[in-house]
């Protein structure tokens, strides 16, 4: 998995608030009502050009209080993926149990 700087996901860590807030965020750069965002849609098949998801990455850097490198974002291709890379910040700073 790539590396993304070490900053705090914003005091999100319960997964179905991460999960709602991507939704929310991907189905506001996409236009589209939420309910139409599900957990393993393709960017693509929402209608999201390159570009728009360059701007999501923006958007969900400032949502969550991290960094994304621009190489990484485009390798995000569903919502899932950026769900996932936000658990991975999640549980990287969290201390073991």
């Amino acid at each position: 998995m790539p590396e993304y700087n070490r900053h705090p996901v914003a005091q999100r860590d319960d997964s179905a608030d991460i999960e709602s807030q991507v939704v929310r965020l991907v189905a506001a750069a996409c236009k589209c009502d939420p309910s139409a965002v599900a957990m393993d849609s393709k960017f693509d098949q929402l209608g999201l050009s390159s570009l728009s998801a360059l701007e999501l990455a923006f958007e969900i850097e400032s949502a969550f209080g991290v960094s994304i490198p621009d190489d990484v974002a485009f390798s995000f291709k569903s919502v899932r993926d950026v769900v996932d890379a936000l658990h991975a910040l999640n549980s990287a700073r969290s201390p073991s149990r």
